[in-house]
């Protein structure tokens, strides 16, 4: 019996699959749910409401997306699209505390 490399025997794969980083379509990004695993600004779910490409003539080297917190549309943030494909950073949809390896401590402010 060979064991699996993608899930260790277990039986189950991580969320996300076999994908190493979380695929970010800039051309559909609008409308697309976020989870970050640590809070930012107070808040794990995000809505993408807006985009920015890559302009390295005008000295932005990278794309980056605009996130709202679903909880409270007045607070955003602008998180560089090489982030945002971070698993370890940002899960693509609204995760629950259970579903991922959370940073920090859940129950405090920052975790």
């Amino acid at each position: 019996v060979v064991e699996c490399r993608a899930c260790g025997g277990k039986g189950t794969l991580a969320a996300g699959g076999f994908h190493a980083k979380n695929h970010v379509d800039m051309a559909n990004v609008v409308g697309t749910n976020w989870t970050a695993h640590r809070r930012t600004k107070g808040w794990r779910h995000f809505e993408c409401i807006g985009k920015s490409p890559a302009d390295k003539a005008n000295g932005k080297p990278r794309a980056s997306v605009h996130l709202a917190a679903t909880c409270d549309r007045d607070v955003t943030v602008w998180v560089d699209v090489k982030e945002l494909k971070d698993r370890t950073l940002w899960s693509a949809g609204w995760k629950q505390r259970e579903d991922l390896d959370w940073i920090g401590d859940p129950d405090q402010p920052g975790g």
